[in-house]
């Protein structure tokens, strides 16, 4: 009996975020999110999987405000790493890229919410860096804080 009991699938229903399932070998709970027009997978981790709900509250204010959140991630990742790839990255033959084309060719591949207000937004980098992602973290009370450019 216990052991079927853990093996039964924790779910947080929430009406904003949907339903989120708990994955028990990394602690934390995995869905997709509706982001700016787009579904793309959302982790909230928790410091305790059985007491979700501050973890949950960092993903809805995310969320309420998406669109706004969005552009100040890739303004931030613009303003961090543009020069890093017009200096170091380009190719042979490439021309400069500016900040549009840098913004174009991000492409959202998930996010993590954390408790304590912290959150990760990973991207696609189109290349820009040879197929590194592109991740920027930070906190709901100051915003972006860090891009960097992991694997």
């Amino acid at each position: 009996a216990v052991r079927e009991e853990l093996l039964k699938p924790v779910r947080v229903e929430d009406p904003q975020l949907g339903v989120l399932t708990l994955n028990r070998a990394l602690g934390w709970y995995e869905g997709e999110i509706a982001w700016c027009a787009r579904t793309v997978p959302l982790k909230v981790s928790p410091e305790a999987p059985e007491r979700p709900e501050a973890a949950l509250d960092v993903a809805r204010a995310l969320a309420a405000d998406a669109e706004r959140w969005r552009d100040r991630v890739e303004d931030f990742a613009v303003q961090a790493l543009l020069g890093l790839k017009n200096d170091n990255w380009l190719e042979d033959d490439e021309a400069p890229v500016d900040e549009a084309g840098f913004k174009a060719r991000m492409t959202l591949t998930s996010i993590t919410a954390d408790e304590g207000g912290t959150f990760s937004f990973w991207h696609d980098d189109g290349d820009l860096f040879w197929g590194h992602a592109i991740l920027v973290t930070g906190d709901l009370d100051t915003g972006p804080t860090d891009a960097d450019i992991p694997g």
